[in-house]
């Protein structure tokens, strides 16, 4: 079972279809069974009480199995490296892991990180 996660400093429905759609696409070409992808839209960067985020951590809990996290990019966690250690850490503990789609590829248009 997978779950994706988009976060944003904007609101550019775009780019959220852009990123839902690379997301989707990974979790097929892996066989991962996606389930949700949640967005949070408007963060301001340091923000860790985000919306999108306590409700996956919430389904990734409820996973009997443990599952996976598909991101298109560690910033869409945090910006900070340490606090994406300390996220993944976490979701580790929760029973999930997280899947970064590429780190190497050309950011989506309008994506930071």
């Amino acid at each position: 079972m997978a779950y994706g996660y988009i976060c944003l400093q904007h609101d550019d429905e775009d780019v959220i279809t852009e990123l839902h759609e690379l997301v989707t696409a990974f979790a097929e070409a892996e066989g991962l069974a996606l389930q949700e992808i949640y967005v949070d839209r408007n963060v301001r960067p340091g923000q860790t009480v985000r919306p999108g985020l306590v409700v996956l951590l919430d389904a990734v809990v409820r996973c009997e199995a443990g599952c996976v996290v598909v991101v298109p990019m560690g910033a869409h966690l945090s910006p900070e490296e340490r606090v994406r250690g300390a996220m993944e850490v976490e979701m580790e503990m929760l029973g999930g892991r997280i899947v970064v789609v590429d780190s190497r590829r050309a950011p989506v248009r309008g994506e930071t990180g």
